[in-house]
Order: structure tokens, then sequence, then C-alpha cells
């Protein structure tokens, strides 16, 4: 079954509540295994597969100096 806009919120919400409290399990936890996967953190050249990906986020999220970033009025179009 596709996913609805109530599960696109719910995983918007996972992925910024890993950002703000720096957790990479739940990082790791979010992002595809079976498909292919790409992010493009702003300032960043695009990054494609998921370890790269993953990298990036441990970098980040382990890193002295995570950013505080926040979702504010979240809306999902399907």
């Amino acid at each position: 079954m596709p996913p609805d806009a109530d599960d696109l919120l719910r995983a918007n919400d996972a992925f910024y509540d890993a950002f703000a409290t720096r957790d990479i399990e739940a990082m790791d936890e979010l992002w595809a295994r079976d498909v292919p996967v790409a992010c493009v953190h702003p300032g960043w050249p695009a990054l494609e597969g998921r370890e790269e990906v993953m990298e990036s986020w441990r970098a980040i999220l382990l890193g002295d100096s995570s950013p505080d970033v926040r979702c504010e009025s979240p809306r999902a179009s399907l």
C-alpha cells in the first residue's frame, strides 16, 4: 500500500527529531536500504548511495557543532 500524507508527515517528524537529538541510529533507520538514495545538504554537492549519505549524517550529527534545524508547519503533497 502506498504511503499517505499522514505517513509522510510522520516520517518528516521522525527525521527532524533525529536531527534535533543528534540520534544517528534513528537517522539510520529513516534511510532506505533496498532502493537508491541521494541527499543534498545545503552548500554540499549531491551525495548518492546509502553509505555516502549515512557517512555525511554521521559527520553532521556526531560532530561538535550540529546545526539547529526545525521544520514548522509541514505539509505533504502526494
